[in-house]
């Protein structure tokens, strides 16, 4: 056979490799393809992937909103009401968008619950990218909420760029920038909007960073364990790549059924009145799933307190990858005292949601106080019981009893905090005069 007919031959051959092995696709192929996975993962830990496409659904559904969307005082709250009433399907697409937002706040608790729970923060960098999406999706979640220009929307954006001005020196002139002005109006907007656009990009660059940074050190496992021979890993194509199409898919027609029969269960009533800022609405609350944090807000008797414990609520998390490394990188499933913390920081949590919701007076703001007090307390409770479960194995554990005492020191001033009367407490201002 001529030479040049093995040549060809061999170009055929070439031809016959898989696609997802050539070029830049064998990446995205040893990335997802391939990707071992353990065994022995429930469905706990498909909520990742359901988080992927709630993120997909937001970016879908804002795309086709913000074509008929005016970030005008004058016409921002028209506009919303020509979508629901004019654009054709404009109502179900923005109840893909505000119902979609719920769901994916709901999927982000449950996942970062099942990361306490197994022990998965001791993957330290997947951790903490997690924790910069979690803000990412609170701070897009926000501006987002002040778009529709109602009552309720309106005066959430005072409150909370008013939380601002609590910062030594920066503060006042920050929330003057912010507001473009010396009130919330037409470039805080304008501003808004632009971010809210532009922050769900951001948050795919984080999500790439976060998916890398889990395929590097690999995915955990309900026992703890690590397999470095391989031996109990498959790949992730097709039983897992299949199941989690299955949740998507499922996640997408519960999603459709809210926003078929649901559409503005999660949109309070005052929302639906245009923005008056003569008017103040007579109970100012979040959405759903910031109640818990607006609640220990509230709870402080001054405003700077409330922002500070606000800000340290979210940064407790970053606590959790500093716990000792073993050979077991298991969690909390089979330590019994471990489940109880866990569980009674998952009821508080539901009963400061609710006491958020309610108003700001007695007892609900004497309740606040406690989930408070109970919500930093589990801290160092739960890092004081891994500290002693750490001494079954030889490890070197005079950091991390370092740590764990500062943070009960920490959480001892929390609670002291609460001991003075409201006229003893200083704020951040107190210092500067």
């Amino acid at each position: 056979m001529p030479c040049l007919r093995q040549g060809e031959l061999c170009n055929w051959g070439s031809l016959m490799i898989p696609l997802r092995h050539r070029g830049l696709f064998s990446i995205l192929n040893k990335s997802v393809w391939d990707y071992k996975v353990p065994v022995n993962i429930n469905n706990w830990w498909y909520f990742g992937s359901l988080l992927g496409f709630m993120l997909l659904n937001q970016i879908i559904s804002g795309f086709f909103l913000s074509t008929y969307y005016v970030a005008h005082v004058d016409h921002a709250f028209d506009s919303i009401v020509h979508i629901n009433r004019d654009v054709y399907m404009g109502a179900l697409v923005r109840g893909f968008h505000i119902n979609g937002a719920s769901l994916f706040f709901l999927f982000m608790y449950i996942h970062i619950g099942r990361g306490i729970y197994y022990g998965c923060y001791r993957q330290a960098g997947v951790w903490y990218s997690g924790i910069i999406l979690m803000v990412l999706l609170m701070a897009t979640s926000f501006l987002g909420y002040v778009l529709p220009w109602g009552q309720m929307s309106y005066w959430a954006a005072v409150v909370i760029t008013s939380l601002l001005s609590t910062i030594p020196y920066l503060g006042p002139g920050l929330v003057d920038w912010i507001w473009g002005g010396y009130s919330v109006g037409q470039a805080t907007l304008t501003r808004f909007y632009s971010l809210h656009f532009i922050m769900p990009f951001i948050m795919v660059i984080v999500v790439i960073i976060h998916v890398g940074l889990l395929h590097e050190s690999g995915s955990s496992n309900p026992l703890g364990l690590y397999d470095p021979s391989g031996v109990g890993m498959r790949s992730f194509h097709p039983l897992y790549s299949c199941t989690d199409l299955f949740f998507c898919l499922v996640a997408f027609l519960y999603l459709l059924k809210l926003s078929c029969f649901h559409t503005w269960m999660f949109v309070p009533c005052e929302n639906w009145i245009k923005a008056d800022p003569m008017t103040t609405p007579k109970h100012i609350t979040p959405e759903w799933y910031f109640l818990w944090i607006y609640a220990i807000l509230r709870s402080a008797p001054t405003k700077g307190g409330g922002v500070a414990l606000m800000i340290l609520a979210i940064l407790a998390l970053a606590l959790m990858p500093l716990t000792p490394l073993t050979h077991w990188q298991g969690g909390t499933q089979f330590s019994p005292v471990g489940k109880m913390l866990f569980f009674s920081w998952v009821t508080n949590l539901l009963f400061m949601t609710w006491i958020g919701s309610q108003p700001a007076t007695w007892p609900y703001s004497y309740e606040t106080v406690k989930g408070t007090i109970i919500y930093f307390g589990f801290y160092p409770v739960f890092l004081m019981n891994l500290a002693i479960k750490a001494n079954k194995f030889s490890v070197n554990k005079y950091n991390y009893y370092k740590l764990w005492t500062i943070t009960f020191f920490v959480s001892c001033l929390v609670c002291s905090y609460y001991l003075f009367d409201p006229s003893y407490v200083l704020t951040f201002e107190d210092f500067l005069l």
